[in-house]
């Protein structure tokens, strides 16, 4: 199918991050590793939004039709906070990364999914399957995008930040994302903007700047602007949110302390065109590089993964947010 890029956010200037190749160039995103509580329930959520059991009865990896997969992980322990209610006081579960005004950790706190349509993308996921919205994005008085959650309180964006909405008569699954920008972007927490927008420019090709503005780091949660930056090929987003004031590692991640995995989006895996060849090239750039196995020392352990078709490898950034890096098809 020809490539319609009408929908996607052009920056002004088209300005350069860097001037040299990336050490390593990803291509599009291929999955996301998310931790849940229940491996079951977040399967027939994700089925209501279109993803199925890539090989059933293992429901631990789901695809959609324009072939983005989640690989479920199976969570140790979800936090929990006391409510009030009618009833008097019960534990409610919470999202670590999200709910906690004035606590901002690093972490892969959001994927959003390009729709032609926000607004038949919220009579879908409301009328049609139940799903709360709980928050939409503005500008200039236009919704640009809603906001759902799952089982686990996991924030997801459906979006359209440009261009006429199309008219849909029936919004199904297949209209999430597209063969080429399978999601639009993921958005991840850290702690020193100017660091990781150089990191992930030279570690993992995404070079073109796409919205970039000054940051106050005396405050930052009042930073609440993503930088967004771009491949210069493929045309995927990666949105920094600059606005983490928790302490951070980059051998920590506050999903994965101890070994104990909490809901969330683990890690994000993006293709590349020759997997060996990145794992020796970042490796020698001095990244933080893991194999399957050597990934249980952040706290994930290698059983919990669903595998992967050929090699694959992790490479965490100076926070400790993790990719897996995947042979392209």
């Amino acid at each position: 199918m020809p490539r319609d890029d009408s929908h996607i956010f052009r920056a002004k200037g088209n300005k350069t991050i860097i001037d040299t190749p990336p050490v390593a160039q990803v291509l599009k995103y291929h999955h996301l590793g998310l931790a849940t509580m229940d491996l079951s329930a977040t399967t027939a959520f994700f089925g209501k939004l279109g993803f199925q059991p890539l090989d059933p009865p293992n429901s631990r990896i789901l695809r959609n039709p324009n072939g983005m997969q989640l690989h479920l992980l199976q969570a140790d322990e979800a936090p929990t906070r006391p409510i009030k209610n009618d009833n008097g006081t019960e534990e409610e579960i919470f999202n670590i990364l999200q709910d906690t005004p004035t606590e901002k950790y690093c972490g892969h706190t959001h994927a959003a999914f390009f729709v032609p349509s926000v607004a038949a993308a919220r009579k879908f996921v409301e009328d049609k399957h139940g799903i709360p919205v709980t928050g939409e994005r503005k500008f200039q008085g236009k919704v640009q995008s809603i906001f759902i959650r799952d089982l686990d309180k996991i924030t997801w964006e459906l979006e359209r930040n440009v261009g006429d909405a199309t008219t849909i008569e029936q919004f199904d699954g297949t209209m999430l994302g597209d063969e080429h920008r399978r999601i639009d972007h993921v958005g991840t927490r850290v702690s020193d903007p100017p660091t990781s927008w150089k990191w992930y420019a030279e570690m993992l090709g995404f070079t073109q700047e796409v919205f970039h503005l000054e940051h106050n780091p005396q405050e930052p949660l009042k930073n609440f602007i993503p930088w967004i930056s771009r491949t210069k090929e493929t045309l995927i987003d990666i949105n920094l949110l600059i606005n983490a004031n928790m302490p951070s590692s980059s051998t920590k991640n506050i999903l994965m302390v101890d070994g104990v995995l909490k809901p969330g989006i683990i890690y994000v895996a993006f293709e590349v065109e020759d997997v060996k060849a990145s794992q020796e090239a970042l490796k020698a750039a001095g990244a933080a590089v893991y194999s399957e196995d050597e990934v249980a020392s952040l706290g994930l352990k290698k059983e919990k993964l669903p595998s992967v078709e050929g090699h694959s490898f992790f490479v965490a950034d100076p926070d400790c947010n993790l990719y897996r890096l995947v042979q392209a098809a």
